[in-house]
Formats: C-alpha cells, sequence, structure tokens
C-alpha cells in the first residue's frame, strides 16, 4: 500500500473579523515573513502543525490511484466509511470522564522545583459548533476522537493567567478494511487564554484535482486562523510563553498500543508505559525546553546556481506568483518561502546551507513542550524493540535534528546522534546545548550484551571541526528505561556518540569430560585378566604287533602275527 494520503486542503477563509479583539503574536506559531519581496527565498525553521487541532474520521473514495470523493463519518458503521477505499483518522483525546473511560487523557500536572505537585482541573469547553467527535473501532485498531481540554492549573500560573491546552493527537489508516494502522501520535502542550469574538470558521474543502492518498492529515474540516491554536465563529485559543520552572507531566489511555521511538524537544523527560486491562496507559513528563528558530530571506542573487537549483523544481504553496508551468522555474519573477517540516536527512542538510545565511542566530528562542511518536522504528541495530512498547525517547533543544532513534555504530559500539542549531540565541548569547537520551533498558542491555547489572555511560561530543567538547552528563536507570542527560555543549552541528558500560554475559566455556576415578567399592570385585590360548598336545597310542615264535625240527622263528606260516608250528 502506498505511504497515507497527500490531499491538498485549501482554507476558504483564515482571517479574524473585525471586530475581534486584538490577538497578540506568539513566536511558535510564525510561520515565516509575509510581505518579502520577489526575486527572494525565504528560509524558516518552525515546524508547522501549530493550529487545526480537531479530530476527523474520513472515508476516502479512490479510483485507478486517484481521490474521486471525501467524506467524514461519525464511526465505522457509517454507510460511507463503510464502504470506502481508504480510511484516515485524527483522533483528538479529550479528557476522561463518566462517560469517556478510553482514548481520552486521564491526568494533567504541573510539578514545581520544590517537588510540589499540581493537578489540572478541567474547565468547560468554549466550542459549542460540530467538533469531529467520532467512535472508534478497537477491533480495526481505530482509537475513538474528541476535543482537547481547556485545563485549570492555580498553581502554575503563566503570562496569560493559569490556563492551558495540553493537545494529544493519534493519526492513522490505510487500505485494510480489517486493521487500520498508527502512523503518528503528537503530544504538545500551550499555556493559553481564550479571546472572543466573531472569527471566521469554515470548513475547508479539498481540491481533489491535486490529491492522491498518501497523508494522514488530508482533511481539515475546519479553517482557523494562524494565530490561534483553535477557533470557532465565536472563541479563539491564543497561546503565550510556556513557564519554563515547571515541570508537567500528562498521562493518556489508548485503546490501541502505541510502539515505537519518540522524538520531541523538551528536557529532563520520563517515560512510564503499562497495561490495564484491554488499554494502554502512557505517561510523559519533562520540562519545557528553549528552541533557538532561524528564519531569513535571501536575494536569489546572492546564491549559487547549485543552491537554487532544487527549489526550481520544487512546488509548493509557499510559492507566491511563480511561473509553474515550465521548470526550471524563473524565481526572479516570485517570491519563495520554505517552511521546515521534517526531521529527515534533507530537512537536515537544508538546514545546515542556511544556518550561514542566518549568521548562526537564532531569530526566536520560544519555549516548547513537544514530543512525537513514529511507530515505523522497530529496531536498532540487530535488537528489536519490545512488542508494543516504546523503545525509547530523544529530546534535544536543537531546532534540527534526525527523528528516530540513534545511530547502532557497531565498529566503536556507540549510539551516535546528530542535531544542529544556531551557535548563537537571539540575544547574541552561547545556545546552550540539552541532550536527552531514554532507551528501553530491555533494547539498551540487547545491543551490549548486557546483564540485568546496572549500566554506567559515556557521552562524546564531536563538532563539525572534529574537536571533541567537555559537558555534564547524567545517567540513571528507573521503570524500565535507561536515562543518559547531557547539558552545557555549544552547536553548530555536533555529533553526540554514547557508549554504555556494564557486566557482560558471560560467553559459555566448553569443559572436556573428566576420566573417572576408581572408587572404593563393599561389594567384591571381579578381575577378568586375558589369558594365552593353551596349546593343545595330542599323544599318540603305541602301535602294539603281534608275532609269534614258531619251530621247524630244531630250527626257531620269530613271525609277525599271531599263526605260524604252513610246516612251522608254535613252540611251547
Amino acid at each position: 500500500m502506498k505511504k497515507l494520503l497527500a490531499s491538498t486542503v485549501v482554507l476558504l477563509s483564515l482571517g479574524f473579523s473585525a471586530n475581534a479583539e486584538p490577538i497578540p503574536e506568539y513566536p511558535q506559531l510564525y510561520a515565516g515573513p509575509t510581505n518579502a519581496p520577489n526575486g527572494t527565498i525565504s528560509y524558516t525553521s518552525i515546524i508547522g502543525g501549530t493550529n487545526g487541532y480537531r479530530s476527523s474520521l474520513s472515508g476516502h473514495n479512490v479510483e485507478n490511484g486517484k481521490v474521486t470523493k471525501v467524506f467524514t463519518c461519525k464511526s465505522m458503521q457509517d454507510t460511507e466509511c463503510a464502504k470506502a477505499n481508504v480510511i484516515i483518522y485524527k483522533s483528538v483525546l479529550g479528557m476522561c470522564s463518566g462517560t469517556t473511560s478510553t482514548d481520552c487523557i486521564s491526568s494533567f500536572n504541573a510539578i514545581d522545583s520544590n517537588g510540589n505537585t499540581f493537578p489540572g482541573k478541567l474547565l468547560p469547553s468554549v466550542f459549542s459548533e460540530k467538533d469531529g467527535s467520532f467512535e472508534g473501532s478497537r477491533q480495526q485498531n481505530i482509537p475513538s476522537g474528541g476535543q482537547s481540554p481547556l485545563v485549570n492549573i492555580p498553581g502554575a500560573p503563566h503570562a496569560f493567567g493559569t490556563t492551558y491546552l495540553p493537545v494529544v493527537i493519534v493519526t492513522g489508516g490505510g487500505d485494510n478494511r480489517n486493521f487500520y494502522p498508527l502512523q503518528d501520535l503528537a503530544v504538545r502542550l500551550y499555556a493559553v487564554k481564550v479571546v472572543q469574538g466573531q472569527f471566521n470558521f469554515t470548513p475547508s474543502t479539498m481540491d481533489l484535482n491535486a490529491s492522491d492518498y498518501n497523508n494522514p492529515f488530508a482533511v481539515n474540516w475546519y479553517g482557523s486562523d494562524t494565530r490561534c491554536v483553535e477557533n470557532d465563529s465565536t472563541n479563539c485559543i491564543v497561546p503565550t510563553e510556556l513557564p519554563i520552572n515547571f515541570r508537567f507531566s500528562i498521562t493518556f489511555k489508548t485503546s490501541i498500543p502505541i510502539p515505537g521511538w519518540m522524538h520531541g524537544q523538551v528536557v529532563d523527560p520520563s517515560i512510564q508505559i503499562a497495561s490495564t486491562g484491554s488499554d494502554y496507559l502512557t505517561t510523559i513528563a519533562a520540562k519545557p525546553i528553549l528552541n533557538p528558530m532561524i528564519s531569513v530571506t535571501v536575494p536569489i542573487e546572492n546564491l549559487s546556481a547549485d543552491f537554487l537549483r532544487p527549489y526550481q523544481y520544487l512546488q509548493f504553496a509557499s510559492q507566491t506568483n511563480c511561473d509553474k508551468s515550465s521548470f526550471p522555474m524563473d524565481l526572479s519573477t516570485c517570491q519563495y518561502t520554505e517552511v521546515i517540516n521534517d526531521y529527515g536527512q534533507r530537512d537536515f542538510d537544508e538546514f545546515l546551507k542556511w544556518l550561514s545565511y542566518a549568521n548562526d542566530t537564532a531569530f526566536i528562542n520560544p519555549a516548547r513542550w513537544d514530543v512525537v511518536l513514529d511507530p515505523k522504528y522497530k529496531n536498532i541495530g540487530n535488537c528489536a524493540i519490545p512488542e508494543n512498547q516504546v523503545g525509547g525517547m530523544v529530546s534535544t533543544n536543537a531546532p534540527m535534528y534526525l527523528a528516530g532513534p540513534p545511530a547502532w555504530n557497531p565498529n566503536n559500539l556507540t549510539l551516535d546522534y546528530k542535531v544542529a542549531a544556531p551557535h548563537y540565541l537571539s540575544d547574541k548569547s552561547i545556545n546552550q546545548g540539552s541532550y536527552d537520551l531514554a532507551i528501553n533498558s530491555k533494547l539498551a542491555r540487547c545491543l551490549y550484551k548486557f546483564t540485568n547489572a546496572p549500566i554506567s555511560a559515556s557521552l562524546t561530543i564531536q563538532s563539525i571541526e572534529g574537536k571533541n567538547q567537555i559537558a555534564t552528563t547524567v545517567v540513571r536507570e528507573s521503570n524500565g528505561f535507561l536515562y543518559l542527560s547531557a547539558k552545557g555543549f555549544t552547536f553548530s552541528s555536533p555529533v553526540l556518540s554514547v557508549k554504555l558500560f556494564g557486566e557482560p554475559i558471560p560467553e559459555p566455556v566448553v569443559q572436556p569430560t573428566p576420566t573417572p576415578s576408581p572408587t572404593e567399592s563393599t561389594q567384591p570385585v571381579v578381575t577378568l585378566t586375558s589369558q594365552p590360548t593353551p596349546k593343545v598336545v595330542v599323544t599318540k597310542k603305541p602301535v602294539i604287533v603281534k608275532s609269534v615264535t614258531c619251530i621247524n625240527g630244531k630250527n626257531s622263528k620269530v613271525f609277525k602275527g599271531s599263526t605260524c606260516p604252513k610246516g612251522w608250528k608254535p613252540k611251547k
């Protein structure tokens, strides 16, 4: 099957109406410059996808690889979804309640620096319009979709008050009617306030001519203002800076397992995974982290032909006034804005190219609490991630890294990880690096063939110039995970190599079979001795020859036999 759906969504309207309360700009929702002139390319390292958090269950009719119809459903029992070629779900988890016991957030807390815990209290929803909620199907691996809750934590104030929006989104789907696999899990946290007014809130339409079926986010049925995390026609949820002196913990329950590898932008994370009957309970706790972003606009005459070439052949919605009728495109007559949208090798390489044009300096450094799980990672090296479990998590303050687990280096026996970030923060101070690795203890011991004895680790940080750096490192093991934390190193693009040390499993030794020693016994011992074969001597019996003495006149003579010949008579 193809990788899931890529449909183009056209938002009918994005702006606020004239009588809406002014909305302050929030840097995390910044999506690049809006007034850059033609003949320039803009690059922004901020990951998008921060608005439009609504559940949807959609069916797609596909003919000859082309989407011909898209529709939403309230459950898999709906007629249209029951007949669809492809099903895509986006399940936003609401708060657990008396009527919702699974596919929901069971707790959300803040913990201060003294260890005091402040539990969140659910606030009433501000949205009255249809929210896309749907009933899932445990048998088909589809979790139910609800609405992200607004939560009040009076003990954890921020610039806008004490209201937070914890967001947990599970996405997946496919064309197998019996089982729709998980594609992605995202857990994000926002400090927010609700602004009231009259806002545009309209369903988006699908441009079926530009659709194929490879993107789990193909259907966003609601238009949202890019300055809101979420909105309807009368309410806008506006984010502000997260307080970085609190640790936030979120626990959610799902009807489907959430296996794979986590990555994100938090600091000092911890993970707990448990099964509760037929459900799965996941807890992630971490502190927000300052995440330096770059944003730069460069005239094309200042860029080399090799640098420009990829942009002359790519078609994105961020191209303004570009003539896409022929290639290579003439970029001198249009404006091209590239917003990073992934953590792959191509994105990593592109970030490094633009970093020098940003003078190795951040544009902004907002606080983020952002964790993503990718289920496609099944193993590291030759060791499999335990079934239906999280293999681990890597988190950093770097805006660019390679998603997924660290690469296993069999020659050096190290776990290598690449990160990239500007050397300076927006205020020109040195950007101090942060790196946290949590790895399933069974997986780590499999890689190194260690026993269950305690494990230690070393961390080498090598700069792009090949120089080693020194950082503060901490190693601990808890709840089935081994944790390593490194702080205080510098960027731009170091390689972090972790090497673990422990007690190796001893190699089995084959011992020779010993010769048994003689032992005393109370029983008589019979000893068999080899004797020579005796010679058989045959004694011949003597042959007895009979004779007789005979006389004839005066003559006497012995004759053989028992009788005398004629003329002779036996001597008496």
